[in-house]
């Protein structure tokens, strides 16, 4: 009878292979953003996390950083490590974008999607976001289309 241990990888490579469409898609979307893309075995609740590369800056790092005086307005090419972003496979919004994708539904709506989530993620890691005001239209854009306003202009 084979132990947890080795029962627990094989769950993690047959989740790592089912979700290879999502992770590829996502490492396209985010590829200025993140290193790498993969699939968690350590979170229950959220959809994804965002954690710092083995090299790079953890968010509290990240954040004295730019706090520095000569940072300024031109980014020091330390600023914007690569970071890598977890997903919970066991996550309901994962795993409809799977389905999503897997049936080639990748419309700049799942693009967005797929962006806002990682942003989010980063966020609630403690990462500022890039361009707030970017995160900001887009999840009001992508909350609109959900209560089902077509425009969010006013005219």
């Amino acid at each position: 009878m084979p132990d947890d241990g080795e029962r627990e990888r094989k769950v993690q490579k047959f989740l790592a292979k089912k979700y290879e469409p999502y992770v590829e898609f996502a490492k396209k979307i985010l590829f200025e953003k993140v290193n790498n893309v993969i699939i968690s075995n350590r979170l229950t609740n959220e959809p994804c996390v965002v954690v710092a590369d083995t090299y790079g800056h953890s968010a509290f790092m990240d954040k004295i950083q730019k706090a520095q005086v000569f940072s300024g307005n031109n980014e020091s090419p330390l600023s914007d490590f690569k970071k890598i972003m977890e997903i919970n496979p066991h996550h309901r919004v994962n795993q409809i974008l799977l389905e999503r994708i897997q049936q080639g539904k990748t419309d700049l709506e799942v693009e967005e999607l797929v962006e806002l989530l990682y942003e989010t993620a980063a966020f609630h890691s403690g990462f500022a976001a890039r361009d707030p005001n970017e995160f900001v239209k887009r999840f009001y854009q992508i909350y609109s289309k959900a209560m089902g306003v077509i425009s969010m202009d006013r005219k």
